[in-house]
């Protein structure tokens, strides 16, 4: 589970691979994002600017009288991104129809933005990494409880039966190829507005 919502629940029936909106919740905070890195942006050229006016005032005053220092300047404090992912905690619950073996349930911290210089895209790729063990651990597991049980994918774009790969390419696949994308943005190979177009599409909005 992601916080309180299904991503895969295995029974002795079939393995049911929910598909999640994650990719779009994160998506949806980039004009956030951008926002912040226009803050952080001005931020860091006031801060180059103030050191090269410290330096030329120190090369100018170097014989200066040591009881008589420069005034100190005023402090700017350092933008912060301080919002959190759309989940907060990620679970694997194993309840056992058993007389002596117990309930199971661990619990993973969910993918957190860097608060200097946020990025949808790692934040995406972080969260693919960790999906993706969930579901090689789910199907570990499904392999023991019933190997023979198919795999049922929930949800846009999935039929009941469709493989790993077409029922959860939202989930798993748009942050690589949004990454592509955005190398060729990088490149100058596409515009903004390509890439900006192609990276909605991808994550179905």
């Amino acid at each position: 589970m992601e916080d309180r919502s299904p991503l895969f629940e295995g029974s002795k029936e079939a393995l049911r691979c929910y598909e999640s909106d994650v990719p779009w919740r994160v998506s949806s905070m980039q004009a956030d994002i951008d926002r912040f890195m226009r803050d952080r942006r001005e931020y860091e050229r006031m801060e180059r600017m103030t050191r090269m006016m410290e330096q030329q005032n120190r090369d100018r005053n170097q014989d200066r009288d040591r009881d008589n220092p420069p005034p100190s300047r005023s402090y700017i404090p350092e933008p912060r991104f301080e919002a959190s992912g759309p989940i907060h905690s990620l679970y694997m619950e194993i309840t056992m129809e058993h007389p002596y073996w117990t309930d199971c349930r661990m619990e993973w911290d969910a993918p957190s933005f860097n608060s200097s210089y946020p990025s949808t895209e790692d934040y995406l790729n972080d969260y693919r990494e960790m999906t993706d063990e969930l579901y090689e651990l789910a199907r570990g597991l499904m392999t023991l409880l019933s190997p023979e049980s198919p795999e049922q994918h929930i949800g846009k774009g999935a039929d009941s039966t469709g493989s790993k790969n077409a029922g959860d390419l939202s989930v798993r696949d748009a942050a690589g190829e949004i990454r592509k994308f955005k190398e060729l943005f990088d490149a100058g190979i596409i515009t903004e507005e390509e890439f900006t177009a192609k990276k909605h599409q991808l994550l179905g909005i």
